[in-house]
């Protein structure tokens, strides 16, 4: 990723909302996060302002400052990835109670059938 000028390009507006994505910023000699906004005063009015993040990517509620001039902005990377890691949610079936999802998320495989049939035998014994 490159840096991008302000005065060449802004951060486009988020589809339906008044603000764009949070990026990453150089503003007054530092790194910040910050998203671009507008606000319309009026029929004939619309401010464009910068508002920081103070640091939290996925932080909306941004606070505007007349200080805020940045000269050059780049989106944030999107999070890293492994390879190997498995996606539990879309290769298994949302479990129907909050014990399956536990059994299908930490229990290991082969686990998981004695801890059923535990549970099938306290609640036997329950029933007695």
């Amino acid at each position: 990723m490159n840096w991008i000028e302000t005065t060449k390009e802004l951060p486009k507006f988020i589809d339906g909302k008044d603000y764009s994505e949070n990026v990453l910023v150089w503003n007054n000699n530092e790194l910040c996060v910050m998203n671009y906004c507008k606000v319309n005063h009026s029929v004939f009015e619309t401010l464009y302002y910068w508002a920081n993040a103070f640091g939290n990517i996925n932080k909306r509620d941004t606070e505007y400052d007349d200080d805020y001039a940045p000269i050059y902005w780049m989106p944030l990377p999107s999070a890293p990835i492994k390879e190997n890691t498995i996606n539990y949610k879309e290769k298994y079936t949302i479990a129907k109670t909050t014990l399956e999802a536990v059994l299908f998320y930490i229990v290991p495989d082969d686990c998981r059938a004695m801890v059923y049939n535990a549970l099938d035998e306290l609640n036997e014994k329950k029933l007695k």
